[in-house]
């Protein structure tokens, strides 16, 4: 299953998809089936893929140890939830193919040639096996997510961070798991590989990297495994467009009330494979989200939390994708 954030997803649906645009699965590894590679076996040099650098340290002391950057994986291992397993993606594989990176904290890339122009970006992600299974249940140094009640506000977030030269801003926030609904059915943690994208086209940017943050922390540092996957990944000029806008997906759909104060029902009436629904604040941010069961045709969200103002309904089944607008008084 896949979905993406895309904020602003009014305009982008209606822009050309780039040229010059980089694509990267991966398989150019060569591995064989449930292997990884961390930079233990490259003498600490970059995998490159397509002209871009994924860094990749291996530090040999107490023994050796993979220190910083990306893995590239095969590992298909979906159950062993300790730190043993750390180079499997919850999926149990890539996304439609079996290689696929696994990055730690600040895990980046430079993108070759010369920043001239307003770039874009787009990746599938997912976590691993060991940060999920961490987030599910806890461990000797973790909570688990929502506590002993379920009622925490935990969140587990990866944020794309762009850099010409230093750092100019962090672009696209993606909840790995998000437990800060007030109502348990949205809590998630994310098993699937889904879309992060950064769109506008206009910032120039040579470099990307990703940060993890978590509500589990203690005395300054994050409890969570610093962990995530990553596949898939497309970079070029201009503004990007990888989703089929959809409107039969709202045809003969039910949003009521909108506007709307409590909350916000929706009800489809198209077939849909495997839906998902997301409610955007003005700022593309995600703060409702739900994947539903197979031909589930009704969710209603709960609104009480929410700042009025207006916001934007995706209903999403597999690329295709349609959206509305949402009146919170």
């Amino acid at each position: 299953m896949k979905h993406r954030y895309l904020p602003f997803l009014f305009v982008l649906l209606t822009l050309p998809t780039f040229a010059q645009q980089i694509n990267i699965d991966f398989e150019s590894a060569n591995l064989p089936l449930d292997t990884f590679r961390n930079g233990f076996d490259t003498d600490n040099q970059p995998f490159v893929f397509e002209g871009v650098e994924f860094p990749s340290v291996w530090n040999p002391d107490f023994g050796g140890f993979w220190q910083s950057g990306w893995a590239v994986s095969t590992r298909t291992d979906t159950v062993n939830g300790t730190f043993t397993n750390l180079y499997s993606a919850a999926p149990g594989s890539g996304n439609d193919s079996p290689t696929y990176l696994v990055g730690q904290q600040l895990a980046g890339f430079r993108i070759p040639g010369e920043a001239e122009a307003g770039r874009c970006v787009s990746a599938v992600v997912t976590n691993t096996t060991y940060g999920a299974t961490v987030i599910r249940d806890g461990n000797d140094f973790s909570k688990p997510f929502g506590g002993d009640d379920g009622t925490d506000p935990d969140f587990f977030d990866l944020t794309l961070r762009l850099y010409l030269g230093a750092m100019i801003q962090d672009s696209v926030t993606f909840p790995l798991a998000d437990f800060r609904s007030d109502n348990p059915n949205e809590d998630f943690i994310v098993r699937d590989w889904t879309h992060i994208d950064y769109l506008d086209g206009e910032t120039v940017f040579d470099s990307i990297s990703f940060r993890m943050n978590s509500s589990d922390t203690s005395g300054g540092f994050i409890n969570t495994p610093l962990f995530f996957a990553l596949d898939e990944l497309h970079i070029g000029s201009g503004a990007c467009v990888v989703d089929t806008y959809a409107p039969e997906l709202l045809v003969g759909a039910r949003i009521f009330p909108n506007p709307a104060r409590e909350w916000l029902r929706v009800e489809l009436t198209t077939t849909i494979t495997a839906p998902e629904l997301t409610l955007f604040d003005v700022l593309g941010r995600p703060v409702r989200h739900v994947r539903l069961p197979p031909s589930t045709v009704a969710h209603e969200f709960d609104l009480n939390d929410l700042t009025p103002g207006v916001y934007t309904l995706t209903v999403r089944d597999g690329q295709r994708v349609a959206s509305q607008r949402v009146v919170i008084q």
